[in-house]
């Protein structure tokens, strides 16, 4: 594992398979851009005929399975398993709270996943909850599976992260929670100063993680500057892997609608239907990014070599939310 960068050909495609769900996290960028536009609460079999017939032509490196929660989808495995079949990675992003009918067909599949699990903390679970998603952490143990780290705070604890990792073999996927219109939740991005606060508080998780033997990657949120030079040689290290820039990637709603990123979708109204490929369609989306990233929001943003290179686009998103422009 290493710093990341990438090119078209790594092209990945997450598919919202439901919007509806059964957590409810007060940070949830899909249920602030779902509720808003009122999508359908489910994709439809002929989406689903569409998609199939629209990526066979043109195939991702990998198509990622989300909601919602995708396993309140009443197919979401046979979905996987279509796209599974053209020679496509799967990925599956849960909650992990499953129901029976969806754990028996789990235990039933035939094709391989890769599996992330969005763990809040334990105190966050009331003790029904708990107990289910402690099943399904002893359902998935040998299987290829991340455990989510959503930070919303510099001091906030991933003591029980580590222990799970440890426990089950999993990874840790980690990330700074997205700035969210409607929560405010924009914390994580008011300073510079603050993103490096932040930036210290996964430094000192990874090495406690690798002390333990366990593998991590950063999502896509961390601006580069998140890290000093010192702690950025902990990246160079083949348990580690970040990427500070986005890869090539944008999101499929159940009705087709698309953007490249939740937080200024209702920027890119467009229908997976108005293009050829899903590689131009990309390149449109792509296009309202490129722009973010380019403009920065920090004193310091003006000065950085690795501004256009190296900048996740967080910082921007949230100077927007909060300032309208």
């Amino acid at each position: 594992m290493t710093i990341r960068t990438y090119n078209l050909e790594d092209l990945c495609v997450n598919l919202l398979l439901t919007s509806n769900c059964n957590l409810g996290c007060s940070w949830c960028i899909a249920n602030e851009y779902m509720e808003k536009v009122g999508n359908s609460k489910e994709i439809s079999e002929d989406s689903i005929e569409f998609l199939v017939q629209f990526i066979s032509k043109d195939k991702p490196a990998q198509l990622n399975l989300l909601g919602g929660e995708p396993s309140l989808h009443k197919n979401a495995l046979g979905i996987a398993k279509r796209f599974y079949n053209f020679g496509i990675n799967v990925g599956f992003s849960t909650n992990g709270l499953w129901n029976q009918k969806f754990r028996d067909s789990f235990d039933r599949r035939d094709i391989p996943l890769e599996i992330e699990i969005t763990f809040l903390g334990w105190n966050n679970y009331k003790a029904e909850k708990a107990k289910e998603l402690r099943r399904t952490f002893e359902q998935v143990k040998g299987e290829n599976v991340s455990l989510g780290l959503i930070l919303s705070s510099p001091i906030q604890s991933y003591e029980e992260h580590i222990a799970l990792a440890e426990k089950y073999g999993f990874e840790i996927r980690w990330g700074f929670v997205e700035p969210v219109k409607h929560t405010s939740n924009l914390f994580a991005y008011q300073s510079q100063e603050m993103v490096r606060q932040f930036g210290t508080t996964i430094y000192e998780m990874i090495k406690k993680a690798n002390i333990r033997g366990i593998e991590t990657w950063g999502d896509l949120s961390a601006p580069r500057c998140a890290f000093d030079d010192e702690q950025i040689r902990i990246f160079g290290s083949n348990l580690n892997d970040i990427q500070f820039h986005c890869p090539p990637f944008f999101d499929i709603s159940p009705d087709l609608y698309i953007w490249r990123c939740l937080n200024h979708a209702e920027e890119t109204p467009k229908s997976l239907k108005d293009f050829n490929s899903l590689r131009d369609a990309y390149k449109q989306l792509n296009k309202i990014k490129d722009n973010l990233n380019e403009r920065g929001v920090y004193d310091e943003c003006k000065s950085c070599k690795d501004l256009k290179k190296e900048c996740s686009g967080g910082p921007a998103i949230a100077k927007i939310l909060k300032n309208g422009k």
